[in-house]
């Protein structure tokens, strides 16, 4: 697709370039070698989710690599309709089992970061933002859970969950063992993997399992139907979220499969903290009920926050002024400003 000037444009300042050739390409190889023999100036941060591994050899040939911390998210959520995903203990004991930095650092090489709720920090009403509490006098902690593989054991052996001769757990003949499903996406499948030993190591056993896309996201697919017990997956986050994937009044039913709760999840406080989140128009007390909100989920343990994730976007070192955002806005949303020196 090529993108030209428009010669009877006259409301402000014609753009620098005069045509731009944009090129779909799927394979990020494809991606990166293109971009390192200078046939592609720029590549957008729907190509990458973590930075690509031929890094020094990118920056070696002159481009330039950008990350910027991002509102969109991975997470595990549990499906509350099976019934050992009932028990808090066993809840709390698989978050506190998976080491979510060697996640960061082995997957995402670094770029992105550990997050522990259900909003991503850059946004205005997370918890976990560092100007929250200064900006709103809301001193509310977040609950936090530290890999802790030992404390992880500690939690299990105390609800009753006791190791079988295989070494996975099982209560009341109920074994720990289940389906744990995502995308096809390679950085998810990597993911599952160290998520998969960090579970097993403390006697739980996830049966790793991805899908298509359109699987596993349809209306009719793996999540509205309930059919992966663990289910991981990422959202984009924007300053018009709310909670209403969390909400009761989201449960899916058989009349209606593609309400938004597919957890299956319900508490009474999440609810009211939602609903007066929507329809609150003072900001301070949005912020509180967000807080509510965001606190009494991660109090329960109703899902793995894993990472926030990073914009990542390569450009050609001469290419001036591309500048990557952290929202959802498009990476040409300067693109009249760019130019090559």
């Amino acid at each position: 697709m090529d993108l030209v000037q428009n010669e009877n444009y006259n409301l402000t300042a014609k753009p620098l370039l005069k045509r731009i050739v944009i090129r779909f390409i799927s394979d990020v190889n494809q991606i990166t070698a293109q971009m390192q023999t200078g046939d592609v100036d720029m590549a957008t941060n729907e190509s990458f989710l973590s930075i690509p591994q031929t890094a020094p050899q990118l920056q070696a040939a002159g481009v330039t690599i950008t990350s910027v911390p991002a509102a969109s998210w991975e997470h595990i959520d549990f499906n509350f309709m099976f019934a050992p995903f009932k028990d808090r203990a066993v809840r709390e004991a698989m978050i506190t089992a998976i080491n979510r930095q060697r996640i960061v650092d082995v997957v995402y090489r670094g770029a992105a970061r550990i997050q522990n709720g259900v909003v991503p920090p850059i946004s205005w009403f997370s918890v976990e933002n560092p100007d929250f509490a200064k900006n709103y006098g809301i001193t509310d902690k977040l609950p936090t859970y530290p890999y802790d593989a030992a404390r992880a054991k500690q939690l299990l052996d105390a609800a009753g969950w006791v190791p079988g001769p295989d070494g996975i757990r099982a209560k009341g003949g109920q074994k720990l063992s289940f389906e744990y499903a995502t995308t096809i996406l390679s950085t998810r499948q990597s993911i599952q993997q160290l998520v998969q030993a960090d579970l097993k190591a403390v006697g739980i056993d996830a049966k790793v399992k991805s899908y298509r896309s359109s699987e596993f996201f349809g209306a009719s697919g793996i999540l509205s139907r309930g059919v992966c017990e663990l289910c991981q997956f990422g959202w984009n986050g924007s300053d018009a979220s709310n909670f209403d994937v969390w909400d009761s009044s989201q449960i899916p039913t058989p009349d209606n499969p593609s309400l938004q709760n597919a957890q299956r999840y319900g508490n009474p406080k999440v609810d009211e903290a939602n609903r007066n989140y929507q329809s609150e128009i003072d900001r301070k007390a949005i912020a509180q009920y967000g807080a509510t909100a965001q606190i009494e989920l991660m109090k329960d343990v109703t899902l793995i926050p894993i990472v926030q994730r990073s914009n990542i976007e390569l450009s050609r070192s001469n290419l001036v002024n591309v500048k990557v955002t952290n929202s959802q806005a498009t990476s040409f949303w300067n693109i009249p400003q760019w130019y090559f020196k």
